[in-house]
């Protein structure tokens, strides 16, 4: 797993400025950056606010890198995002090239005549990380984004809502959440989402330059083949198929376009590998179901988590699956 070495950057800025590192670990620390690398591993970040995790609030953290945050922190990909024609354009630019921030968390997007609903997912389990640094994620996640495509516009831009997965019980950081994005914040919801109003996503973009952006994508298509070109192809589906059930309709078609790859392209590479999609797919939904079941989830719910359009489907699939079937299988 890898972010983005310019967000990495503002996060040990902040986490310094509290006082929480010795003079001799600033120095190493600031070292770490001296890089021509826009990327580092998510095991660079590990090493550096280990030592500090239990000494600093980061209740806010992500909130704040969102609100200092530049698009030029992104490297090339924020020259990109400054020449696109409007915020609309951007969003979905980031979405594909998200890789190119971090791939610790997925965005997905989704809209209808009036909204754009901006959904974001995080691993579960990761590392080092509880359930207090997973909201760190999600907040930080979340607002990089936010604090990205407002600044490119140069205005106030205030989503309709926003709701979050994760419970907090402090009163204040729910202020602080809604100060930030300036609209109402709901805990305990079924996806981290940010709603938009399509009026506010179609603003153009005054720094807009299409020879920029004609220039730029095929740099950004390069790194993203780099990414994941010569990756195993099956682990890279597996794990992003994982992070997006339930969230979307996780079919060829948009597992590509989140490789940046065409459907043909990606399944001649898991072809290569002697791996289908529809099994890998179906593979994972048999663990995914299973587990559901396990916490005591019903058949309706797991049908509409693992994209059944119908709850009788997934029971066939189940006892297909299983040999037995939902009400007699014991796990």
């Amino acid at each position: 797993m890898i972010i983005n070495a310019g967000i990495l950057r503002r996060i040990f800025d902040l986490v310094k400025d509290r006082g929480a590192y010795s003079e001799e670990q600033r120095t190493s620390i600031s070292e770490t950056f001296v890089s021509d690398s826009d990327l580092v591993p998510v095991t660079v970040a590990h090493e550096i606010f280990l030592p500090v995790i239990g000494t600093v609030n980061w209740s806010t953290i992500g909130l704040e890198v969102g609100a200092s945050i530049e698009p030029l922190d992104l490297g090339i990909l924020g020259y990109y995002l400054h020449s696109c024609p409007d915020l609309l354009t951007a969003y979905n630019r980031l979405v594909r090239y998200q890789a190119l921030i971090s791939d610790v968390a997925n965005f997905h997007v989704e809209e209808d005549d009036e909204f754009i609903y901006w959904y974001l997912t995080t691993p579960m389990g990761f590392g080092f990380m509880d359930d207090r640094m997973m909201k760190v994620v999600t907040d930080l996640g979340m607002a990089c984004r936010h604090g990205v495509v407002k600044r490119l516009v140069q205005s106030r831009l205030s989503p309709a809502s926003v709701e979050l997965v994760y419970n907090d019980d402090d009163p204040e950081n729910l202020i602080a959440l809604e100060e930030f994005y300036g609209c109402k914040a709901v805990y305990g919801q079924n996806f981290n989402k940010i709603v938009y109003r399509k009026s506010d996503v179609e603003r153009a973009i005054p720094s807009s330059n299409s020879e920029v952006r004609r220039l730029l994508e095929p740099v950004l298509n390069q790194r993203m083949e780099e990414l994941y070109g010569n990756k195993n192809q099956t682990q890279m589906v597996e794990r992003l198929v994982r992070s997006n059930i339930g969230l979307m309709n996780c079919t060829l078609e948009s597992i590509a376009f989140k490789l940046n790859m065409s459907p043909r392209n990606l399944q001649r590479r898991l072809q290569n590998e002697d791996a289908k999609f529809q099994d890998l797919l179906e593979k994972i939904q048999k663990e995914v179901a299973l587990s559901c079941k396990q916490n005591g989830m019903v058949p309706k719910e797991i049908a509409d988590l693992l994209g059944y359009k119908e709850t009788n489907s997934f029971l066939r699939a189940f006892k297909r699956w299983y040999g037995v079937s939902f009400s007699q299988h014991s796990g």
